[in-house]
């Protein structure tokens, strides 16, 4: 009986650290976050950077550098990122709802189920970007590139196209441009 004391006893404090580490560690990778931003902010630059689900609502982060990172889920509407370079960054269900996207370059990015309503997406390099299920009500997309960007399932209602380029898009319908 009092081996299977012991026993319990040595189980409940390897429990006990256990739970202690994993709670230290979401705390340094919550600070560790914060500080990405931080820099983000700062630098303008987090190249490949992990940044799901943060808050840079109506931030400034124009000319910022996020190639390769992961912004899905992120909040980034009414925020300034003309001449961002989001090139082969993730950003899906991502919030961009307003924001300036102006000469932004979103070449081959994953904008699956974003909302990109009434953004500002004027002379933006969008080829070969994942845009399915997304939505772009209203959005502008004078000038935009699209050449190869996927839009099956996209909400497109009342976004101006005017000089947009299409080639090889793929359309709400499923069809090629």
């Amino acid at each position: 009986m009092a081996i299977l004391s012991k026993i319990l006893s040595t189980v409940k404090l390897r429990t006990w650290v256990i739970l202690g580490l994993l709670i230290s560690a979401s705390v340094v990778l919550s600070q560790w976050r914060e500080m990405r931003v931080f820099w983000l902010l700062t630098m303008k630059q987090c190249r490949g950077c992990d940044l799901r689900g943060v808050e840079l609502a109506g931030k400034d982060l124009q000319g910022a550098d996020l190639r390769e990172a992961d912004l899905s889920q992120a909040n980034l509407s009414e925020a300034n990122l003309a001449g961002i370079d989001l090139s082969n960054a993730t950003l899906v269900q991502a919030n961009i709802s307003l924001a300036n996207l102006l000469n932004a370059n979103l070449q081959n990015t994953d904008l699956r189920g974003a909302n990109l309503s009434g953004t500002t997406l004027i002379q933006a390099n969008l080829r070969q970007a994942d845009l399915s299920w997304s939505t772009l009500i209203f959005a502008e997309l004078t000038g935009a590139d699209l050449g190869g960007a996927d839009l099956r399932q996209a909400e497109i209602h009342g976004a101006t196209l005017v000089q947009a380029r299409l080639e090889g898009a793929i359309m709400p319908d499923g069809l090629a441009r």
